[in-house]
């Protein structure tokens, strides 16, 4: 398990393959539902084809470092885990995603799909595409056929097909 200091370096290494980014609790059972549905999709895709970072994030009184150490140990396909107890990261991408727009106070059970050109500056770049297991409006719920789908189409042409919603809840198309 790695500390939530070493991602921002950790994702960067990974330019030139689509990734994916995960921020969930080790003890919420609707997060850890989301990451079986997650890890069986994407079981049939390869590591040259995608990079996965799991970002466990510390949310709930039962959420701990052992307790993502232990869900870590379990994981089913080739991942890199992060623990971020104190939230750093969370808060990062909440503000990027701009989640306080849909009273949102941290940023959690959330799938971020990025293409192969992102890159991670003084904040995250916002993500090609992004699913939730929340009660966010006008964004994806967690549907993991449709990831596996723009994870290939990412990796196929470089861009996605579907849409971001901004913090004007607009939408956009995705860079491409």
């Amino acid at each position: 398990m790695r500390d939530q200091t070493d991602f921002v370096k950790a994702f960067n290494a990974g330019v030139g393959k689509v990734r994916l980014v995960l921020l969930v609790s080790p003890t919420c059972t609707v997060c850890l539902s989301g990451v079986a549905r997650v890890e069986m999709a994407l079981a049939g895709l390869t590591p040259r084809e995608l990079k996965v970072h799991v970002v466990w994030v510390g949310v709930l009184a039962d959420d701990s470092h052992t307790a993502a150490s232990e869900r870590a140990a379990g994981f089913s396909i080739e991942a890199e885990h992060y623990w971020d107890g104190d939230l750093v990261l969370s808060a990062r991408f909440h503000e990027v995603l701009s989640l306080a727009s849909w009273d949102r106070k941290v940023a959690w059970d959330l799938y971020l799909l990025y293409d192969a050109t992102a890159t991670f500056g003084r904040k995250p770049p916002p993500p090609a595409m992004w699913m939730h297991q929340l009660q966010i409006e006008d964004v994806p719920e967690l549907d993991a056929t449709l990831l596996v789908a723009e994870i290939r189409r990412l990796g196929t042409d470089g861009r996605s097909t579907a849409t971001v919603p901004v913090a004007d809840g607009s939408r956009s198309g995705m860079r491409g």
